[in-house]
């Protein structure tokens, strides 16, 4: 069974291929910036539970039991 994450990623995926197909995005910055742009977004849909309020408050409240 996938994870939510995998399941998002996947579906995230599909679309920009589906995009690219159908010449929705245009080459209009330099590759190599729109490639370092790609990457931070896929590293942030991984790591999107670090950003969550719920995530965050697990790990303080972690930390303040392990001082």
């Amino acid at each position: 069974k996938r994870s939510l994450n995998s399941d998002s990623l996947m579906e995230l995926t599909e679309l920009v291929h589906k995009g690219e197909r159908k010449g929705i995005f245009m080459d209009r910055m330099p590759s190599g910036i729109q490639q370092v742009i790609h990457a931070e977004n896929i590293t942030f849909v991984k790591n999107r539970d670090i950003y969550s309020p719920e995530y965050f408050t697990f790990i303080r409240h972690l930390a303040a039991k392990n001082k």
